[in-house]
């Protein structure tokens, strides 16, 4: 009898273990990279330049936020909730891709008229445009589609095809601390071709049709995903903030020591990340509470295990990866990965509370970690401290996760996924 039931439990499983496997292998290849690039690009171009790239990222960042709208997660439960009906899914692609070129023509207009308007973003005007070009990743890779028809082998592919591309150029391409501007340039590269790539795979190979829906359908699906957008924009003009505040308080060298340390938190939340997106379908479907509070004290325990392990180990990291010059961000790299934990609680706690429908408790939430993020920023100008930045940072998040494991704790519907 139990000889059986292995092999049916793993048949019932499969479709997430090869999602979790493709994903894991994703992101190792993911931690890769920068571990082998890192080091080469701080010493080339420098702490300093360095930091004006991160920065003019960050700024950046806010424009893919508001392209992808939350669309990879409403977009990818709308086909989870039709999987086997081809004309819904050739309407959610087709809607969502329409509406992101939209918001792609506006996110580029906008971002000509800061660059006109502003003289910080004038000086650097080519490195502000070519790191503009990664926002392609958001504009033409339709992750939702991939995530709702549970087949992340194609993400993996595309992912570890392009990330290759930029391996190889970064020793090619950038040679001397003048060929700062190229880095973004190569990451929109591969975020570009693996955009079309993604295409000719949902159009071609996946055989979905593009049609051109109605205006009321398209408003449909935008204002499914404005939830999801105001919250992941709450997150945003939080955690980019930091970096620009960053920029404009201190010198664009510490912000190289800011961005190793969030690099660092980085690791264990995008490993982490494999298992939301691996299970989402499957916990849209099926509701497995068990399975859901597993996930839960798992990604705890890891994220504990984790920061205790970056605590121990953060000075042979920081010197491993940016050398000396890069030595007075240790501080700050212990002060960070201690809200690694927080940070996957959070993201975990997000996706069950969009799985029981309960997107508004989401964006409660996240506003008023937004608020107190907000009302404890003039301690900063009265210190202007990078401690006390970061501080006031992992503060927020901290209140953010025990604020919603509260409300989860006293709401019986959400309490049985992880309790």
């Amino acid at each position: 009898m139990s000889k059986l039931r292995i092999p049916q439990s793993f048949k019932n499983n499969y479709k997430f273990i090869e999602n979790f496997s493709y994903l894991s292998l994703l992101q190792i290849f993911n931690l890769l990279v920068p571990l082998i690039t890192y080091p080469y690009l701080i010493r080339v171009v420098g702490p300093e330049m360095y930091g004006t790239v991160v920065f003019a990222q960050s700024i950046i960042g806010y424009f893919s936020l508001v392209i992808e709208f939350g669309f990879n997660i409403s977009g990818t439960k709308s086909i989870s909730e039709n999987v086997h009906d081809t004309r819904k899914i050739s309407e959610v692609v087709s809607s969502i891709l329409l509406l992101k070129l939209i918001l792609w023509i506006i996110c580029l207009g906008v971002l000509a008229l800061c660059m006109w308007m502003l003289p910080v973003m004038r000086e650097h005007k080519i490195l502000y445009l070519f790191a503009f070009t990664f926002t392609f990743n958001e504009f033409l890779f339709p992750q939702f589609f991939f995530q709702g028809i549970e087949k992340l082998k194609y993400v993996t592919f595309i992912n570890v095809f392009t990330r290759s591309i930029f391996l190889v150029l970064v020793f090619f391409v950038i040679k001397d601390q003048s060929d700062y501007f190229k880095i973004p340039l190569l990451n929109g590269l591969g975020a570009f071709i693996g955009g079309m790539i993604a295409l000719y795979i949902v159009f071609v190979k996946e055989k979905i049709r593009f049609v051109l829906p109605s205006i009321q359908i398209m408003k449909t699906y935008f204002l499914e995903s404005f939830t999801i957008f105001s919250t992941k924009l709450s997150y945003n003009l939080r955690d980019k903030t930091v970096i620009v505040l960053v920029g404009i308080l201190f010198t664009k060298t510490v912000v190289a020591y800011y961005d190793l340390a969030m690099k660092l938190v980085g690791l264990f939340t995008s490993l982490y990340q494999t298992v939301p997106v691996a299970v989402l379908p499957r916990l849209i479907k099926n509701r497995n509470h068990s399975f859901s509070k597993l996930v839960f004290r798992a990604t705890i325990f890891v994220g504990v295990l984790y920061s205790l392990l970056i605590f121990i180990f953060s000075k042979q990291i920081v010197l491993f990866l940016g050398g000396e010059e890069l030595a007075p961000a240790i501080p700050y790299v212990i002060l960070l990965t201690i809200s690694a934990t927080f940070f996957a609680v959070n993201t975990l706690l997000n996706y069950y509370l969009i799985i029981n429908s309960d997107k508004n408790i989401m964006l409660k939430t996240t506003f008023y970690s937004l608020f107190l993020f907000i009302a404890l920023l003039p301690i900063l100008f009265l210190k202007c401290n990078l401690y006390v930045l970061v501080i006031i940072f992992i503060s927020s998040i901290v209140f953010e996760t025990f604020y919603k494991l509260y409300i989860f704790n006293n709401n019986q519907s959400l309490r049985k996924w992880i309790l």
